[in-house]
């Protein structure tokens, strides 16, 4: 068994060869870019260069971030007015899918691409509905991990920096550590995280969540869509990005959709994040920037 937001115990020599294998050279350069910027102490923003979690933190009106990702959010609200509106709205969406995946019996979440830490937190709303819940954050940014081990923590909440592209492995040493249990339902959360993946690693991570968990198992997704963009948003879009260790790889619905192989979307559908779930939202549905679903993990034939 690991401690809360210590280090996860290694798996077996099979079980991580068999992780190995998942990993492609795409995943591997995407590793490098995202890591070598870490800065060299972690316990400080590294302000020198823009950062994507921190103009994502900008958007959504908090505070850990510097000058030039403000400058970079400020760029993108000249050509997509209502992208802080669409980026809390995403926040939302996830907060609403959490007890979604809680009434399926899911009690065991791992947030992929967790961002600096935005209250009300998905272990305080899970738990509201399923008090013994576990929840694992995690995100490749050392910076992000440690302001959310700061910020999040109590019995069952646990804090990794690893990579998506590694999810096969994270998952076996989770399992491993007694953090997670795979044959219980487990919830995924990956709200505007694969936009920031190659499309080979962002397909592969998808196909290996659909053979490593049970069947039941949740996907909450969401992805920024290009179908109803006009080229100047998408050009703004990528032009803020690709100064950072995580370039965006937009993509259209039908790309996004296939993200759900294997999973049955639920009743909402695929729809933009402000419109997705039963309630009245405070953000009225808009152009879809971001489109959301949730899909639960069918039987194997």
């Amino acid at each position: 068994m690991r401690e809360e937001n210590g280090a996860l115990p290694l798996a077996s020599g099979g079980m991580q060869s068999r992780a190995n294998s998942l990993r492609r050279r795409s995943a591997l350069s995407y590793r490098h870019r995202m890591r070598s910027s870490s800065p060299a102490h972690p316990g400080a923003l590294h302000c020198r260069a823009l950062n994507g979690p921190r103009i994502y933190d900008v958007l959504l009106g908090g505070k850990d971030n510097a000058l030039l990702d403000k400058e970079a959010a400020l760029r993108l609200g000249r050509v997509s007015p209502r992208i802080g509106e669409e980026m809390r709205a995403n926040r939302a969406f996830l907060r609403i899918a959490v007890p979604h995946f809680a009434a399926g019996g899911i009690d065991q979440i791992i947030e992929l691409g967790c961002g600096f830490p935005d209250a009300p937190h998905v272990h305080e709303v899970v738990r509201q509905a399923s008090p013994g819940a576990r929840v694992v954050y995690m995100d490749i940014d050392e910076v992000v991990a440690l302001h959310a081990r700061t910020h999040l923590h109590g019995p069952g909440v646990h804090v990794i920096s690893a990579d998506v592209a590694d999810i096969g492995e994270v998952l076996e040493r989770l399992a491993f550590g007694g953090v997670l249990d795979l044959r219980r339902r487990t919830g995924i959360l990956a709200a505007h995280v694969l936009d920031f993946v190659p499309d080979g690693t962002a397909c592969e991570i998808t196909q290996v969540l659909g053979r490593m968990l049970t069947a039941g198992s949740g996907l909450a997704l969401s992805h920024i869509c290009t179908s109803d963009l006009p080229p100047a948003a998408i050009k703004a879009l990528v032009q803020a990005y690709d100064a950072t260790p995580t370039p965006l790889h937009l993509r259209d619905r039908a790309a996004i959709e296939a993200f759900f192989t294997g999973f049955r979307l639920d009743r909402y559908g695929l729809v933009p994040v402000a419109g997705w779930g039963p309630v009245p939202r405070a953000f009225p549905p808009s152009g879809g920037v971001l489109l959301g679903g949730v899909g639960f993990l069918q039987e194997r034939p």
